[in-house]
């Protein structure tokens, strides 16, 4: 250096535990404070843009796992073209492999709170499922209320609804009906916007049978 001085920052105690390059690089730092700072600053983000990389691999791999280990625990799904009688579930059941069949129940609706409304699908989900089952964001299973409607935590801000409140739920299929439907509970699921219902209430709601969207 042009000017050579000991650092203010080398007391005694720091002088015996840093050796001549430590010594070195600490004077360098106090001369030049401002670059110090911005070399200080550029690595603090560099080392956060590759935390926020690994973050969104653990946040994916999450996903994989919750949702086809512990959600939806069946190897084939079955999508029908028009809801369908429960022989097919028999049908189903007799094919080479199958080792059991859970019917599904998906109601097209347009939910509507006041001025707020979705287009989405209404999940019927039967009180015991083997299979597709609701679960939050940390796995645990949601038991279904025997009336009302659960919603995703998201849908729920979006239509401006809680527990307790009605949603005006408009069928696009069949006869279209139009009911208004208590929300009996929020569930923070990981799907955005979603609308659940035990499967013997949606049937009613329809005033159908135990038909089935798909297995």
């Amino acid at each position: 250096p042009a000017r050579y001085q000991k650092s203010f920052l080398e007391t005694p105690w720091v002088s015996r535990h840093l050796g001549a390059a430590g010594r070195m690089v600490l004077r360098n730092v106090t001369r030049h404070p401002l670059r110090a700072s911005a070399s200080i600053v550029g690595i603090g983000f560099a080392v956060a843009i590759l935390m926020v990389g690994f973050v969104f691999t653990d946040a994916i791999e999450r996903l994989i796992e919750t949702q086809f280990w512990v959600a939806e625990r069946q190897h084939v799904t079955v999508a029908f073209v028009e809801p369908r009688s429960d022989a097919v579930r028999h049908a189903l059941a007799r094919l080479p492999g199958v080792v059991a069949v859970e019917p599904q129940r998906s109601v097209a609706v347009r939910a509507r709170s006041g001025h707020r409304e979705r287009y989405l699908a209404i999940t019927g989900v039967p009180p015991n499922p083997r299979f597709k089952r609701i679960v939050d964001r940390d796995g645990r299973a949601i038991q279904m209320p025997a009336s009302g409607v659960v919603l995703s935590q998201m849908l729920a801000q979006v239509l401006g609804v809680a527990p307790g409140d009605s949603v005006m739920l408009e069928v696009l299929e069949g006869a279209r009906p139009v009911h208004q439907v208590p929300v009996a509970g929020l569930v923070d699921d990981i799907l955005g916007l979603s609308i659940y219902m035990d499967l013997g209430a949606l049937h009613r709601l329809m005033r159908e049978g135990e038909v089935s969207s798909g297995a």
